[in-house]
């Protein structure tokens, strides 16, 4: 009691369980005091307690007016975001259609004994109450919440699950339901929310980790001290129809706190609950007698109501009352839908009341018989049935405007009475505001169960056809491009508010269920509607570009790709003709490959998808005529789509395992990001995010296909259904390098770089055995498909097999050079593989014998599967690249080039179909191993365009690779004109002259060679003294200067080759530029500029950086230079204070620069123009007086192209989005003009209009 007391005196110490204020502060004061609430320390805390004056008079402002703390915007924006309902107002809403709530048909369970062994329980404890439809399980919650409220003694938060509202129906929504009234309640609670909203904003609510992230931010703010003896109330369990056992789940861990759940007698639910060794049932049909008063108390309170407002005489009032109380059975529903009926206001006089009756049979589904009887014989039956039949068959509940498109245009006389129509269903419908919903669950599954033959006379196969056909023939009519009329092609889709979707209206239900609808055919009618020429194969080739633009508007794109999926299985499974087939398939390849910028920005399906589709796809063919007329010239593509299905981006780091769930449905990545992703293999989504607390280095799926196992420093067992962590094990000192799972699930496996492979049981969590003799770190570990052995790689170059039953070293196998990278067995378990940096080797599993070996240091081999039946092996390599062999000859079948970083894991899936790979760049790959792509044009690079370059004339660029090699491309159509050959490692750099005849390159070889342009010879060989950095022409092309790791800084002239002056820079020399009347140089390296006064071999030097400076330039005037370096930063320098006066924060690292000749307040860079504030040069300093003529006249002002991220940005709004293959390695911006260098080795020139 003294610990209440103290939050008497001074009630705001509560805060400290939102803030655990000894933990941020660090506070020693305050340490003693982090459970002060507690009675053990509130005596004590009272004494040191200051006075209050003195407290406020030390209390920041911000503190003392707390209670307007809430109102602040970033706390309304958080819960706004947070609410997708208010439990408060639906539970209103609930009383309110089911006519109030009365007290006397609830009280009865406040003296059960049930009830009470909850309620005095002093810890957490969960109520269960069950019972069957109709028995009033949600008024008796609503009952309950209000005496609970009542008691003031605890916080109480609760929801109503409906199956029929969508937003009611979902796992997370009951999560956000009860976060959202516990902050109403308790403001500081949002801390708990809002430290991952502001990484996330809304899509933390909304998006595939949606669950995970509520579920956590739930766990940890119900065991806030602030919430002791919290009260959670869920109703209707069984109509939470996403994820419910995720829900289930978290409830029977949530122990800490007391519950309340309510749902029919389902054994499902209870397999579940009975884990929770706390728990109290209430089971209504065993209370049957309680409940039957509890009814006729409720059949007393509606009979005096209908009394008066029927003016029943007491004879009339007695009879009705005795005739329900009779036929209720207990069934609040029954007596509510009876009452509905004599409420009616056509049941005027005494003998109609009488009438009716005697028409009301005893029971819920004979009651519901004679309504339909009721429905089917009023005037206008057939849209009655319609009605009913399409609300009993769509898969969420319609509004008024999509029922219109359904019910088609023979009901048109009939769309301005549909609410009137629907309110004679009033029995079965209701109509909240646009919407239309069952009024009970057990009304739907009535007219499914029992009465389907009079609503769907056809059978639910027709049913789902008409849905399909009205849905079809709807957007076929209402589709076009930009129906919203965005108007901007990078339109962002978190930018568009409701009322701009009002065209979609009446089409939302169409746009996302038409294909499940066609799903649900009857399978002998698929045929014709694939036919060629067919509905579907007609809106495809018509409107499917269209389609996907108004999916995404309505952020709904998954579902595309997981309809035009389903489509192509239908497709094929139906034998459908070839150019139906074909269509589709080329349908999922757009959708798969431009699935993100469409998600973005939904116009990006006629931009992005269209501009970098291959030039053979048959949607870009039909739909080109949709493609951006503000490109002028457009990238070359590829003939066909490469093998590479989905990048699938979210890894915020390197990706070091990949692995495949046992059906092939899920994808699991780890890596240094500390989680481990699971993603669905068919449409992309990341399903879930799961956390450690280091790097992971190894994943496996257990073999019963929903347990996963993780290595990090421990190793963690997780359920992939509810993210939950099974167990953790632990017992390894170092970091563990591999884990893998017999397939039998009996052992686990696990390989550390402390020199010990430890076997554990994935039941138990017990170590069984733990094994030594290797002499350096393990690397991997892997079971043979038969049990028999276990076979380990490590550091020390050596391989050991193991038996599997006592565990004892069998063999070691000696052989390779270097350390062994990763182990594997064939299916069969008769060859073994392993991979070092010397290459692979093949061993004979049983008698350790080598078979073969793949040899060569270069590329460095980097991972290694096996197909499922054998037959083929997959090798990643550093550079990106995946070889197919034939396991038998290791003939090369196949190549598949990533071109981002190198492939360190690889799995294939079951039928051999598909490769998924996990790559040093973050990204996770799905590969089509059937499709066999048109190779690369022979334009490109080999390897990575280090550099580009666009002539000042603006008629070529030119592109440096790591293949050695230079190219010369035409600005007009985007040919490779010239390949200059020479250099005998990878380019640097390359520059134009000011007079665009001559181009400069420098390399790895120590040396600088200038080309001519026109004829493609080399003209001077330059040797330098050590790698070339970076080299530039004078403003005049009389000199050439080049900077390399020598330290040194060469200026050369540039007609002869001569070298004219070395100068000793005292770090390597990264970037180079002379001033504009050549008289000085800018040298910069790392964390130094210096600036060279030629002619007098003297210096100044500009310091304070802490990355390296990969680019310099002189203003016209000399008086200014820009220098951009690794940290993504231009900063703008004044050179006679030697002092830094504008610092520009940039997304990408700007390597080439230059000012604008007649202001000192604009830079040209590689990412296009950059703006800032700096006095401009004097009337006589100018472009003509220190000869650069040749650059005049060229205006970049009308033509603001940039490269930010992922995007290509016009006049300062994104319009094109690069997929990841074609984001920069190098880039060039001239005027309209946009040259892009690739990982791939690509090319890709594009010019704005």
């Amino acid at each position: 009691m003294e610990a209440a007391g103290l939050n008497d005196v001074c009630p705001c110490l509560s805060i400290r369980g939102i803030c655990d204020y000894s933990d941020s502060h660090k506070s020693k004061e305050w340490q003693e005091y982090a459970a002060a609430t507690a009675a053990a320390f509130a005596r004590e805390f009272i004494e040191k307690l200051p006075p209050t004056e003195d407290i406020l008079a030390s209390t920041p402002e911000s503190v003392q007016q707390q209670d307007y703390w809430p109102q602040n915007e970033k706390y309304n924006k958080c819960l706004r975001d947070l609410r997708e309902t208010d439990p408060c107002d639906d539970k209103s809403r609930i009383e309110e259609t089911k006519g109030g709530l009365f007290e006397d048909a609830y009280r009865w369970v406040l003296k059960n004994d049930k009830f009470q062994e909850w309620h005095n329980a002093s810890q957490g404890q969960l109520l269960w109450i069950k019972g069957d439809p109709g028995k009033g399980k949600t008024m008796l919650l609503c009952g309950l919440i209000n005496e609970l409220e009542k008691e003031h003694s605890s916080l109480l938060s609760y929801f109503f699950c409906q199956a029929t509202e969508a937003r009611l129906s979902k796992a997370t929504a009951v999560l956000r339901g009860l976060i959202y009234r516990l902050v109403v309640q308790r403001p500081p609670l949002i801390s708990y929310v809002e430290e991952k909203y502001e990484h996330a904003g809304k899509q933390l609510f909304e998006d595939g980790n949606a669950w995970q992230a509520l579920s956590k931010i739930f766990v940890a703010m119900i065991e806030d001290p602030i919430l002791d003896g919290l009260l959670l109330i869920v109703d209707a369990l069984d109509e939470c129809i996403t994820n419910q056992e995720k829900l289930l789940d978290l409830i029977v861990r949530s122990n800490n706190v007391k519950w309340i759940v309510t749902s029919r007698n389902w054994p499902e639910i209870e397999q579940v609950l009975d884990r929770s060794t706390q728990k109290v049932r209430l089971h209504l049909e065993l209370n049957q007698d309680s409940v039957c008063k509890a009814v006729e108390a409720f059949i007393g309170y509606k009979v005096e109501q209908l009394a008066k407002e029927k003016q029943y005489d007491a004879e009339l009032k007695r009879d009705v009352k005795s005739f329900l109380a009779e036929n209720a059975d207990g069934t609040f529903l029954w007596v509510a839908l009876v009452f509905q009926e004599l409420a009616d206001s056509k049941v005027l006089r005494k003998s109609h009341t009488r009438r009716k009756l005697k028409s009301f049979p005893k029971g819920l589904d004979l009651l519901y018989e004679r309504m339909m009887e009721n429905i089917f014989s009023l005037d206008d039956a057939e849209i009655y049935r319609e009605i009913l039949a399409l609300a009993s068959v769509v898969y969420r509940p319609v509004t008024l405007a999509e029922l219109k498109t359904l019910l088609g245009p023979q009901y048109e006389d009939e769309y301005d009475e549909l609410p009137q129509i629907i309110g004679c269903c009033g029995s079965f419908l209701t109509l909240r505001g646009d919407a239309i919903y069952f009024l009970h669950q057990s009304a739907k599954d009535f007219l499914l169960n029992k009465a389907s033959d009079q609503i769907l006379p056809l059978g639910l196969a027709c049913q789902h056809e008409l849905i399909f056909k009205r849905s079809l023939q709807a957007l076929s009519r209402t589709l076009k491009r930009d129906i919203c009329q965005l108007g901007h092609p990078g339109f962002d889709i978190n930018d568009i508010s409701p009322d701009i979707l009002e065209p979609l209206d009446p089409i939302r239900y169409s746009c996302v269920y038409w294909v499940d609808h066609f799903q649900d055919f009857e399978p002998t009618r698929l045929d014709n509607n694939l036919r060629t020429g067919g509905d579907i194969h007609v809106f495809i080739k018509k409107k499917y570009l269209y389609w996907l633009e108004s999916l995404s508007l309505l952020s709904r794109t998954t579902e595309g790709v997981k309809a035009i999926c389903k489509l192509g299985e239908l497709a094929t499974r139906s034998k459908a003709p070839e150019p139906v087939t074909k269509l589709l398939q080329d349908a999922r390849r757009f959708i798969l490959t431009h699935k993100r910028p469409i998600e973005i920005a939904p116009l990006q399906a006629y931009a992005s998808g269209l501009v970098f589709s291959p030039e053979y796809s048959l949607i870009q063919e039909l739909f080109k005529h949709e493609g951006p007329d503000w490109i002028n010239l457009k990238p070359k593509m590829d003939k066909n789509w490469k093998n590479c299905l989905q990048t699938l981006e979210g890894h915020m780091g390197i990706i070091f395992s990949v692995a495949l769930s046992p059906d092939n449905q899920l994808i699991a990545s780890g890596g240094s990001d500390k989680t481990v992703k699971l993603w669905d293999i068919t449409t992309g989504l990341c399903r879930h995010t799961l956390k450690h607390h280091d790097t992971i280095h190894s994943i496996t799926f257990l073999p019963d296909g929903q347990s996963l196992a993780s290595a990090s420093n421990t190793i963690r067992i997780w359920d992939t259904k509810t993210e939950l962590c099974l167990r953790t094990l632990q017992g390894h000192d170092k970091h563990v390098s591999s884990v893998a799972s017999s397939s039998d699930g009996q052992y686990l496996a696990s390989g550390s770089s402390d020199r010990t492979i430890k076997i554990w049981s994935p039941n138990t969590g017990k170590c069984l055995k733990t094994l030594e003799g290797h002499s350096d770190c393990f690397t991997s570990v892997a079971f043979s498909p038969d049990n028999q052995r276990l076979v380990s790689g490590s550091v020390d170059g050596t391989v050991k097999i193991w038996d599997t039953k006592s565990f004892s070293n069998l063999q070691t196998l000696q052989g390779h050079g270097g350390a062994v990278r990763s182990v594997a067995f064939s299916p069969d378990s008769m060859r073994l593989a392993s991979l070092s940096t010397d290459g692979v080797k093949f061993w004979d599993a049983a008698t350790g014998l080598s078979l073969s070996k793949l040899g060569g240091f270069w590329p460095y081999r980097t991972a290694v599967a096996f197909s499922a039946d054998g037959r083929r092996l997959a090798l990643g390599n550093h550079e990106s690249v995946i070889e197919l062999l034939d396991a038998e000859t290791s003939a090369i079948l196949q190549t598949l080039k990533g071109f981002q970083g190198p492939i360190l894991s690889m799995a294939f899936t079951g039928d051999g179909q598909h490769l998924v790979s996990g790559s040093e760049a973050g990204l996770v790959k799905i590969w089509a191993l059937s499709v066999d792509a048109f190779p690369l044009t022979i334009e490109d690079h080999d390897e990575f365009v280090n550099s580009t370059a666009i002539s000042e004339d603006g008629f070529r660029v030119a592109s440096g690779s790591r293949d050695t090699t230079v190219k010369i491309w035409e600005t007009e159509t985007g040919t490779c004109l010239q390949t200059f050959k020479g250099h005998r490692e990878g380019i640097n750099f390359v520059t134009f002259s000011a007079d665009s005849k001559r181009l400069a390159s420098c390399s790895d070889d120590w040396t600088t060679k200038v080309w001519d342009i026109k004829t493609g010879t080399c003209l001077h060989t330059l040797e330098g003294d050590g790698m070339v950095n970076s080299v530039a022409f004078s403003a005049n092309d009389q000199y050439l200067v080049s900077g390399s790791s020598g330290n040194t800084a060469k200026i050369w002239d540039a007609a002869t080759g001569e070298c004219l002056h070395t100068l000793d820079h005292g770090d390597q020399v990264t970037s180079v530029a002379f001033s504009a009347d050549s008289r000085c140089l800018a040298t910069g390296s790392y964390q130094m500029i210096r600036i060279w006064d030629i002619g007098e071999h003297s210096f100044k030097t500009l310091q304070g950086f802490i990355w390296t400076i990969i680019s310099v330039a002189f203003s016209v005037d000399s008086l200014y230079l820009a220098s951009g370096s690794h940290d993504h930063k231009v900063r703008i320098w004044d050179l006679e204070q030697c002092i830094c006066l504008h610092t520009i924060s940039v997304r990408e690292n700007v390597v080439r620069l230059s000012f604008d000749l007649r202001t000192n307040s604009r830079l040209y860079t590689n990412i296009g123009i950059l703006d800032f504030n700096v006095p401009n040069p004097t009337p006589d300093v100018n472009a003509e007086s220190i000869g650069t003529t040749a650059l005049l006249g060229l205006d970049w002002s009308s033509h603001c192209i940039n490269i930010y991220g992922e995007w290509i940005v016009k006049d300062g709004e994104n319009v094109l989005w690069l997929p990841p293959e074609y984001r920069p390695e190098s880039l060039a911006v001239f005027k309209s003009t946009v040259a892009v260098g690739c990982d791939s080795g690509r090319v890709i020139i594009m010019r704005f209009s």
